[in-house]
């Protein structure tokens, strides 16, 4: 019982509250039509994906630089977008960034607690730091495609069950509301 209850709290929750504000803003930008069944989301997310790869090597490509910038200029939920497409999007890609969210801060909060071993570090010289910040980065990636084994420190059923349907409830909560009306309703209310 107290597993469930973990995994509530620590991936069901935050899985539903990023795929709601997610896919509210996939639904309100018109990337995905708000009655579309799971499947045809997922088909029209995969569209979306790989349409942006396309317009990245494009720019890539352009050696226009004014038009590089003005591509590169977009809104702040574009980058989390971005971040999420990277890791596959769709409820893998959710998951994975989600956890890589909370290791970065869980490293945040080491780093401001831990300052003077911090500075230790430098001992080595600036090479040996770049070295351990590159590992750090390559480790928390690998834990966050593997997300799954990271937060059960195993393998689990019911950490994967609850992260989905999590992930379902976000999308279905999306459908109904729109996290950017709600939130700027509170917000003026106050």
């Amino acid at each position: 019982m107290m597993e469930y209850i973990e995994a509530t709290i620590k991936l069901g929750i935050p899985m539903v509250i990023m795929s709601w504000w997610v896919y509210s803003w996939l639904y309100r930008k018109g990337y995905i039509k708000v009655d579309a069944t799971r499947k045809e989301a997922e088909s029209e997310l995969k569209a979306q994906r790989d349409a942006a790869k396309a317009a990245k090597k494009q720019q890539a490509q352009d050696s226009n630089e004014v038009e590089r910038e003005l591509a590169a200029a977009k809104e702040p939920e574009d980058f989390w977008l971005e971040k999420w497409m990277w890791f596959g999007g769709g409820f893998y890609g959710l998951a994975a960034l989600w956890t890589l969210l909370v290791l970065e801060a869980i490293e945040i909060v080491q780093f401001a607690i831990g300052f003077p071993e911090f500075v230790s570090q430098f001992v080595g010289g600036p090479i040996d730091v770049a070295i351990s910040f590159l590992i750090n980065q390559m480790q928390n990636l690998f834990a966050a495609f593997a997300w799954v084994i990271y937060w059960d420190n195993g393998f689990s059923l019911i950490w994967f069950a609850v992260a989905y349907f999590g992930y379902l409830a976000g999308m279905q909560l999306a459908k109904r509301f729109d996290a950017k009306d709600i939130l700027r309703e509170r917000i003026l209310t106050r």
